[in-house]
């Protein structure tokens, strides 16, 4: 990943659920998390991100993840348009 001091840009995955359809026809879940931050996709190369956020992952998780800390930051008096 780039260093944090100078990038501002952050890049969340969040990976949904199988939905019913996709169960019934059969398909399989085939992400593998490593960590907050990596994702293997089937037996390829590992993805990385700045979060990588599971299925199981609650949107209060992905306000506190990825917005609450542009939140604090705008309330400061920080630019969050970077």
């Amino acid at each position: 990943m780039a260093d944090p001091a100078e990038c501002s840009i952050k890049v969340m995955c969040r990976f949904r659920p199988l939905n019913e359809a996709e169960i019934l026809r059969g398909d399989k879940f085939i992400p593998k998390f490593k960590g907050d931050e990596t994702v293997v996709i089937g037996q390829g190369k590992p993805y990385v991100f700045d979060r990588v956020l599971p299925p199981s992952t609650t949107q209060e998780q992905v306000y506190s993840a990825c917005v609450c800390v542009c939140v604090f930051e705008r309330q400061r008096g920080e630019s969050t348009k970077d």
